[in-house]
């Protein structure tokens, strides 16, 4: 069995030198003592914006993004509410839904995760009971195939599946395990757990902040990262690394914090008194910039890292081109991609407050109930 135990106390012994990243054997250190207190204008990064409403009909109602992947001209949207698949072309335009809820063939109770193989075309998400379903970019079902895995979401990174287990109890080497995240490979059929937090007085609850996510794409890369940790983790296929360290210095949670209380309400509620920083979600990262959120003290900061000019600004993204900063789902080198509900958009808009062209034309096509709308940023 190979498990990967990290505790944050080791990372805590690399010098802190006037560099804002240093390097380690254990990944990258982004000091925060170093941070410059100024947002980042997108309009400085960012060559132009594409606006995409989703079309509104009866069949293609979305009722929230749980999850969202661009690949092939074609946006996949997980609605956990209606467990329902949904696809968009890239004008917005449907092209196929799945929801084949029930308990016959093909059929399912729930959708708990989706990834999208831009290398065979292919749609794969896992499901309760457990199984994976393989669909084209077509809407054609390939195969269907059983797993004796519970997660939360998966991911696809080359030859492997990367399953996010949570505290769910897994079997593995003939043993009933928890582990936050498995590792699977896809040619030999053999997976392996990890476990890097200790974080076991936290009880079998996943607690989730801002986005229910805790994985995200980088090229071929999967990133993993947990809201309690400091760390983010690098999967690349099968092989597991750690990728950075986020020191936030003597705000940083302490290992045997949670320990201090076996009460995981009351651990959090020392944490809301603003003691450390927790709470990273909202994750993005291409060749030039490293994006996350964080909480302190009940308030959500943002973070982005200039990686070219090794500046990290703490107050997050100025959006000064549509003044309507997006859910962000993913990012590659060319483009930034997000959403946002109609609802909240047409609130905006109605308030008057920082109303661009941007918003001027989407409140002449939408209204409060229409379909989200979404984002692509491209990069300069």
């Amino acid at each position: 069995m190979k498990s990967l135990f990290l505790i944050l106390s080791i990372f805590l012994l690399f010098s802190c030198g006037s560099n804002q990243l240093s390097k380690s054997n254990e990944g990258e250190r982004l000091d925060f003592k170093n941070t410059i207190s100024e947002s980042m204008k997108l309009s400085l990064i960012v060559d132009s914006v594409e606006l995409v409403p989703l079309e509104t009909k009866d069949d293609f109602l979305i009722s929230g993004i749980t999850k969202m992947r661009y690949a092939d001209g074609k946006f996949f949207i997980l609605d956990k509410n209606q467990k329902s698949i949904f696809v968009f072309d890239k004008k917005g335009k449907p092209v196929f839904k799945i929801n084949n809820y029930g308990k016959g063939p093909n059929e399912y109770l729930n959708i708990r995760g989706f990834d999208v193989n831009e290398k065979t075309k292919q749609l794969v998400f896992k499901t309760f009971p457990n199984r994976l379903y393989y669909y084209d970019f077509d809407g054609k079902l390939v195969k269907e195939e059983n797993i004796d895995i519970d997660a939360f979401d998966i991911a696809i990174s080359d030859d492997a599946l990367i399953f996010d287990t949570g505290y769910m109890t897994n079997v593995f080497e003939n043993e009933r395990l928890k582990y936050w995240f498995l590792v699977k490979s896809i040619s030999d059929n053999q997976y392996k757990g990890y476990k890097p937090f200790i974080f076991e007085e936290m009880g079998d609850v996943r607690h989730t902040y801002q986005q229910c996510r805790y994985l995200i794409h980088n090229g071929d890369e999967v990133l993993f990262f947990e809201p309690f940790s400091n760390i983010v983790y690098s999967i690349v296929g099968d092989k597991v690394s750690v990728k950075y360290f986020f020191d936030f210095g003597d705000k940083n949670i302490p290992d045997d914090f949670f320990s201090q209380y076996n009460d995981f309400e009351k651990s959090l509620a020392r944490l809301d008194d603003g003691c450390y920083n927790y709470a990273f979600n909202s994750l993005w990262e291409n060749n030039d910039y490293l994006s996350f959120n964080y909480e302190y003290a009940s308030n959500y900061y943002a973070v982005c890292y200039d990686k070219n000019k090794k500046i990290c600004y703490n107050k997050g993204w100025m959006d000064d081109i549509t003044y309507c900063w997006p859910y962000i789902s993913e990012a590659t080198d060319n483009y930034l991609i997000g959403y946002r509900p109609a609802n909240e958009l047409m609130n905006e808009i109605s308030s008057k407050k920082y109303v661009s062209a941007q918003k001027e034309y989407l409140s002449s096509i939408i209204d409060a109930e229409s379909n989200p709308v979404l984002f692509l940023y491209y990069f300069k």
